[in-house]
C-alpha cells in the first residue's frame, strides 16, 4: 500500500515540462496494486519529465496476461537487475512515484501481520 498525501502544486511546481490539463488526482491513503496513481517520467525521445496517471503494477514485455501486474508490484533491490521480470524495466522504463510513505507488513502469527508505516517525518 501506498500513501500519496501531497498535493499536486507540490509535486509539479518547477520541475514538470508537461503538465497535462486532464490529470486528475486528489491525495490519498491507501493505494492498493492495479490503481491509478500519478507518476512522473523521462521522455525517452526529449530531455523531459512528463506528469501522468498509471495503473500501479509492472506488465513484463514477455507477460501474456495483463493480471500479472498485481503481482509485480515489489522488487528486492538486491535481485531486481537480475530478474526477468523486473530486469528490463529497471534499466530502460524507470519512474518516480511522489509518495509521502508506504507500508510494508511483518508477519506475528500464522494469519496476522503487523503493518509499518515507512516515509518521512514532516
Amino acid at each position: 500500500m501506498v500513501v500519496i498525501d501531497l498535493p499536486p502544486k507540490s509535486v509539479t511546481s518547477g520541475t514538470i515540462s508537461d503538465l497535462k490539463d486532464d490529470v486528475d488526482w486528489a491525495p490519498r491513503w491507501n493505494i492498493a496494486p492495479t490503481q491509478q496513481i500519478p507518476i512522473v517520467r523521462q521522455d525517452n525521445k526529449q530531455p523531459n519529465r512528463t506528469f501522468s496517471l498509471v495503473s500501479w503494477g509492472l506488465i513484463p514485455y514477455w507477460a501474456k496476461d495483463r493480471l500479472i501486474a498485481g503481482k509485480t508490484i515489489n522488487a528486492m533491490s538486491e535481485t531486481a537487475a537480475e530478474k526477468p521480470a523486473f530486469r528490463d524495466a529497471m534499466s530502460r522504463r524507470r519512474c518516480l512515484i511522489p509518495a509521502d510513505a508506504f507500508y510494508d507488513w511483518k508477519k506475528i502469527a500464522a494469519k496476522e501481520k503487523q503493518p509499518y508505516s515507512l516515509g518521512m517525518i514532516h
